[in-house]
């Protein structure tokens, strides 16, 4: 959460006139967008694994980048789910059993990884996700007659519809642009010594 848009702008910067994106679904997108088949690289056999619900005083929220979601329901109820398998949204409504008597965590205020929202008075579910989930544009098809929105990396869109339930520390982009860089350097002059000591 706390590079993720300075790394993409300096990829930007790297490849001025390329389309820089982030592939969602992961190697299948690459093998759409390639013209292959996206089922080579998927396990559609598989079952879907989440990970558990976390309580408040987990010692994985309070790690600088936690993996967790975040998953806020109706305007009154937030979770934290160990971001560690599948996204909780490929568990389809079947998810608001899971949560039902789970520890709520009034507000969640960590740099989750991923995240949920759901209205279950409107049957409306939006998501979003910093990594890749697999058939991640097919997530609809697990959550029949309600309405899903893939909001890709957009977290604030989260925050916009659950503003007293996520609220993740603020980003500071121009330090984030600064470390990203001082850590490339570091890098680059730790490769450029081993190749100097070889």
């Amino acid at each position: 959460m706390r590079y993720r848009t300075a790394t993409l702008e300096l990829l930007r910067e790297a490849w001025p006139g390329w389309d820089v994106r982030w592939a969602y679904d992961g190697p299948a997108e690459l093998r759409t967008y390639l013209g292959l088949d996206p089922a080579h690289v998927r396990d559609r056999g598989r079952g879907t694994s989440c990970g558990p619900l976390l309580e408040p005083e987990d010692e994985e929220l309070a790690d600088p980048e936690p993996m967790a979601a975040v998953v806020t329901v109706g305007p009154d109820r937030c979770y934290a789910v160990a971001n560690v398998a599948d996204h909780p949204i490929r568990e389809g409504a079947a998810l608001l059993h899971r949560l039902s008597g789970g520890p709520e965590h009034g507000m969640c205020r960590v740099p989750a990884d991923a995240g949920i929202h759901i209205d279950p008075l409107q049957r409306r579910v939006g998501w979003w996700v910093l990594g890749a989930s697999a058939e991640a544009y097919e997530m609809p098809e697990r959550w029949p007659d309600w309405t899903v929105e893939f909001w890709q990396d957009s977290w604030q869109e989260h925050v916009r519809l659950a503003p007293g339930q996520f609220q993740p520390p603020p980003v500071d982009h121009e330090r984030a642009l600064a470390e990203i860089r001082t850590a490339a350097r570091q890098r680059r002059e730790a490769s450029q010594n081993q190749v100097t000591e070889a």
